[in-house]
């Protein structure tokens, strides 16, 4: 992991005490199923920073005409917050002297309405020109299998796996939400750089999923260096496991634990978030069971992704070996 420049906080930068709400200073734009919702309750425990509730509102994948969202949008995501003021009321709660974030990772495969939306929402005095992004990359044949079985434990996905990587499955599926393209979320080349020409690469800090499997803490405290707050702050969940894939052992308890329902939503109302994200780590793995890629599927995955992933290690500058299947 390479140490980047040191960046001044932007907090008085942004335009975020508007009527409409505060909008964030920082964003963890993905990719999805790389370890994001680790990063998320990481930095949620930090004293200076906040992180809402609604962990990905998606807001930023939403298309934007003279700052409304558009009637035409490109991407579809169930649950997606699209209203500029139930975005801002996710901040209510905010300290003045915090920084804000959204960990939603589909902002890196739309990364160019995201961008855009961010600049056209960000556009008073320039203030995106503050931000920070926080992105964290895996070898995108696991990020595929993982996405694919992310929707099986949901009881969602009623394709083989080979039969839902297919083109025309993609095309016809992607209408309906966006992470059926698991092809495509892990194109990460693109995706990489169109935020490093929007942003500038030091404003965008990026991780692979073998850094945070190897060294949390280290990660934890590259983060908190880059967003500018004490960075010798351990959190309490570190090294956890969040959010696993897997095949539903018993759909009713896979239906209850990861699908929006009634009685889930009035759990939630009793118990803390984190007192509900223990009680769901802990169920995981007794009601879902580990599933494995075939060889023949990984070898064709990674023929598949080897011109792109050779491409990424020269814009990181980082080799993936590993990704290639070499390990010597």
């Amino acid at each position: 992991m390479t140490t980047e420049t040191q960046l001044a906080p932007t907090r008085r930068a942004l335009p975020g005490r508007q009527a409409a709400g505060r909008l964030p200073d920082f964003f963890i734009p993905g990719a999805a199923k790389s370890g994001t919702t680790s990063l998320y309750y990481y930095l949620r425990e930090h004293p200076g920073l906040f992180l809402p509730e609604v962990k990905e509102p998606w807001f930023f994948s939403t298309t934007f005409k003279d700052g409304r969202p558009a009637d035409d949008q490109r991407y579809t995501i169930p649950y997606m917050v699209t209203d500029r003021g139930e975005y801002g009321r996710l901040y209510d709660e905010a300290p003045d002297n915090a920084l804000c974030g959204d960990a939603s990772p589909s902002y890196l495969y739309t990364h160019d309405v995201t961008i855009r939306s961010i600049k056209t929402l960000y556009a008073e005095h320039n203030a995106w020109e503050g931000l920070r992004f926080i992105v964290c990359l895996r070898n995108p044949v696991d990020r595929a299998w993982s996405m694919y079985w992310t929707f099986r434990r949901l009881v969602k996905e009623p394709y083989e796996f080979r039969e839902a990587l297919k083109p025309e499955v993609i095309r016809k599926r992607v209408r309906e939400n966006c992470f059926h393209d698991y092809i495509g979320g892990g194109m990460y080349v693109e995706q990489m750089r169109a935020y490093f020409d929007a942003f500038g690469r030091e404003r965008v800090k990026v991780f692979l999923q073998e850094d945070l499997s190897r060294d949390p803490a280290g990660v934890c405290r590259e983060m908190f260096d880059f967003l500018g707050v004490d960075n010798t702050f351990v959190p309490a969940s570190l090294g956890q496991r969040f959010n696993p894939s897997g095949a539903p052992k018993s759909k009713t308890l896979v239906r209850f634990l990861f699908w929006r329902n009634p009685a889930k939503l009035a759990l939630q109302r009793l118990f803390p978030r984190r007192y509900r994200q223990a009680l769901r780590n802990w169920l995981a793995p007794r009601v879902l069971k580990p599933v494995r890629l075939s060889p023949e599927d990984r070898a064709t995955l990674t023929d598949l992704y080897r011109p792109e992933i050779e491409a990424l290690q020269e814009l990181l500058g980082r080799e993936l070996r590993e990704w290639l299947g070499d390990t010597t």
